[in-house]
């Protein structure tokens, strides 16, 4: 629930603290399938950035495609599409009868295979003037599908394979309101190189949560989709690491593969309790983590609290009037125990020393902790038993 550390730590964890089986959501309310939308061609960042800030206030949705490659005063111009969902009175007459009907079938499909290096500087610079110089300088309340408005990719099945053999690499970041100049900046590191976006958006977000690994926060937020074979791209990504550091903002985890830790670490400051929690749920995981870290040598495992190592399940599991509820739920006993199992397994996996400083009674999956390490050091009075042994008498 979302008074919880485990749910922020769920909510924008990607998938790192376990599955989600079971979810309640709130759904937005909307008359029919069709959004009503106006579409505007702007001149450079400067316009583009004024006029999202506008057209945020009055739309329900806002999107800037951009141009990654224009330089000098046509830095940054764009095709801005804002919208609503349409009320039925906005459909034509033929159309309101069935207001929700909705057709997701990607009407074209990309060939198997692209040579390689098909989508380059070139290409993208003359396909980019092409889709800015065909936007209208102002329309307004077309109708377009779910897919034409929000998923316009979509409409071509496996549209990916143009990138080729070689794929895309995606980078986005989002920089706090008030960092404008470093928003332009960004555009200029891009285009200068030049290194060519198939894919450019810009775009505001509104009010951030409470999770850990959240990337939206109010601000602006630029998506890129470079060809993963661009020259210099990594390079150029780093100086984007910096930049996007400096002014107080954060890059978009969940489309990273590079990021360095340093670049991290600054970026989502409430990673260490992220960390933490995810421990708590999954502590085969940490223990992987520190198989790979080559800073650490000796594995050493003790309880949180001295005269406490870890009893689990503690001796009155079965017997307290919380029994039956665990009992009827077997599937809450299965999740405890892949836990189990997949700690124990991480355990007989490390090739380091690992010490049990058994600093209290070690319980059921306690006790396991103890036989499973290289070293037990032990507190006389410690009491170490596995209370499955006493079922069924």
């Amino acid at each position: 629930t979302p008074d919880q550390g485990l749910f922020w730590a769920t909510a924008g964890g990607m998938g790192l603290t376990g599955l989600i089986t079971r979810a309640t959501v709130r759904l937005k309310r909307v008359r029919t399938s069709l959004v009503k939308v106006d579409t505007v061609r702007t001149a450079g960042i400067d316009e583009t950035m004024s006029l999202l800030a506008e057209y945020d206030a009055r739309y329900g949705y806002t999107v800037a495609w951009s141009d990654s490659l224009a330089r000098g005063a046509g830095l940054g111009r764009s095709v801005i599409t804002s919208g609503d969902f349409a009320t039925v009175s906005d459909l034509p007459a033929p159309a309101r009868d069935e207001p929700f009907a909705f057709d997701p079938r990607a009407r074209l499909g990309a060939p198997d295979a692209f040579p390689p290096g098909l989508l380059n500087r070139y290409s993208i610079r003359l396909a980019n003037e092409v889709w800015y110089r065909k936007a209208p300088r102002l329309r307004e309340g077309e109708l377009q599908t779910i897919g034409q408005f929000f998923h316009p990719l979509d409409g071509i099945r496996n549209w990916n394979r143009v990138y080729g053999p070689g794929g895309f690499r995606q980078y986005q970041y989002v920089l706090p309101f008030g960092e404008e100049s470093a928003v332009r900046r960004s555009f200029e590191l891009v285009s200068a190189l030049p290194a060519p976006s198939f894919v450019t958006v810009l775009k505001r977000f509104g009010e951030s949560d409470p999770g850990f690994l959240s990337f939206p926060r109010p601000g602006w937020t630029l998506a890129l989709d470079f060809p993963a074979r661009t020259p210099a791209l990594l390079p150029l990504l780093d100086r984007l690491d910096r930049l996007v550091m400096e002014h107080g903002g954060r890059v978009y985890l969940a489309k990273d593969s590079r990021v360095a830790r340093g670049a991290f670490e600054a970026m989502y400051p409430r990673a260490e309790e992220f960390r933490a929690i995810r421990a708590g749920v999954d502590p085969g995981r940490r223990l992987v983590e520190l198989r790979i870290d080559d800073t650490v040598r000796v594995i050493v495992i003790t309880g949180a609290k001295d005269g406490e190592f870890l009893a689990t399940p503690p001796v009155d599991y079965y017997t307290s009037p919380r029994a039956e509820a665990r009992l009827a739920d077997p599937y809450g006993a299965w999740r405890v125990g892949q836990g189990v199992i997949r700690c124990y397994q991480a355990m007989t996996e490390i090739e380091k020393p690992i010490v049990a400083r058994v600093n209290g009674d070690a319980i059921g999956f306690g006790q396991s902790l103890v036989f499973g390490s290289d070293i037990i050091v032990a507190r006389e009075d410690a009491i170490i038993s596995d209370v499955h042994l006493g079922m069924g008498e």
